[in-house]
């Protein structure tokens, strides 16, 4: 099969659709077409930053991340191209301007390579008024969040632009239960939760990270997007409760943390290579997943979950609905419960709790990235062809 993907910047983010194609380029020819945000830019230092490389990208002043070149688990990228578009979908005219240069330029990209018989694949609703005029084989709306409950959204305008795309697809792919059931009832719908990189998280590393050279242990740790899915006030009550532990956060900060960072034993170390996760989780005694549980959380599948696991370390998180249908390998706890996260994390301090390596290793020996993809792809082949099935871990 040959693809066209659009989704967010190749290589930015190992995002769950770039895990998937990383392995599926191999012998999928793919054309990756990195897309805007939903999220209305603000005038923050990240977003000032995000926007400088993008339009660097678009420009061609910048070299793309492993694109167009050698990356990923099988040694291979896409190719990737980058439309002129602007982050604003809103007015019309700014809109129906976005989607004719992206037409155009991915028009043009697929008449330069030759690239016919595709199947388009998209994990944003923008596209939704270019991907019927593509001439694609089949559509697919790889759904991996509800976007319009993110802050920030005009959630009005997302719902609308996602009605839209589902008029044009043939299949939708979700990550999450809570997603697969919102679909299943008017669309052909299947579900496919996140994989893990077995090989990366599970082979220990010689030593811990450098950034935590200079915290105190003992440590418990969270690593990722830092942003409104965080329950800042479950994090300041367990480490105000917990003096005697260092509670570190590695990762790309996207919310305002003045008052965790106030707390003498809170730490951000900012972010780290992807490669480089085992070795920060190895300096930790329990790994944290302290999510809020509302609107926006509850539909989605935390990727860091299996790559939590797959370390082998004690991990507590609050009660996710895709979070707890895995709760035999791990402590799940209300965030009011905040004398339960003390417990649990005591006692992964301790060495009182341990978690079943055996089987957790069984059970993640079934959901590598290359299985998912393999998955993933048989779905693009039946799209179409079949009523909704689902896909259990």
């Amino acid at each position: 099969m040959k693809f066209l993907v659009f989704s967010d910047d190749w290589g930015e983010h190992p995002s769950s659709c770039q895990h998937l194609f990383q392995i599926l380029t191999h012998q999928h020819p793919t054309i990756w077409v990195n897309t805007v945000g939903l999220r209305l830019p603000q005038f923050t230092v990240h977003d000032t930053v995000k926007g400088v490389r993008k339009l660097s990208a678009m420009l061609g002043l910048r070299q793309l991340n492993g694109a167009n070149g050698n990356n990923g688990h099988n040694g291979h990228s896409p190719h990737v191209c980058v439309p002129l578009m602007t982050p604003f979908h809103r007015p019309q005219w700014l809109a129906d301007w976005n989607q004719r240069s992206l037409l155009r330029h991915v028009s043009q990209e697929l008449q330069k390579k030759k690239f016919d018989d595709f199947t388009l694949i998209t994990t944003t609703p923008t596209v939704c008024d270019v991907v019927d005029k593509l001439q694609a084989r089949k559509i697919i709306y790889y759904c991996v969040d509800d976007f319009s409950e993110w802050p920030g959204m005009e959630q009005e305008l997302i719902l609308n632009l996602e009605q839209r795309l589902l008029q044009h697809v043939d299949t939708v792919i979700c990550s999450s239960q809570p997603l697969y059931e919102k679909f299943q009832d008017k669309y052909p719908t299947h579900l496919l939760r996140h994989g893990v990189d077995v090989k990366l998280f599970s082979t220990p590393p010689v030593q811990e990270h450098p950034c935590l050279t200079d915290i105190p242990k003992p440590r418990v740790g969270y690593f990722g997007n830092f942003d409104k899915r965080n329950n800042q006030e479950l994090i300041a009550a367990i480490a105000k409760a917990m003096p005697y532990v260092s509670f570190v956060f590695t990762g790309p900060i996207q919310d305002n943390i003045a008052a965790l960072k106030k707390l003498p034993n809170v730490y951000f170390t900012g972010p780290v290579a992807y490669e480089e996760l085992p070795a920060v989780v190895k300096g930790w005694e329990a790994c944290l997943l302290p999510y809020f549980y509302n609107t926006l959380t509850v539909n989605i599948n935390p990727l860091k979950l299996k790559e939590y696991l797959a370390c082998g370390k004690p991990v507590v998180a609050t009660p996710l609905p895709d979070v707890c249908e895995m709760d035999q390998y791990l402590r799940v706890v209300d965030e009011r419960n905040i004398a339960g996260w003390r417990q649990a994390i005591d006692e992964a301090i301790s060495g009182q709790w341990v978690p079943d390596l055996p089987a957790v290793g069984q059970m993640l020996a079934g959901e590598s990235w290359e299985r998912k993809a393999d998955i993933f792809l048989r779905i693009c082949q039946v799209a179409g062809l079949m009523m909704n099935f689902r896909v259990e871990i």
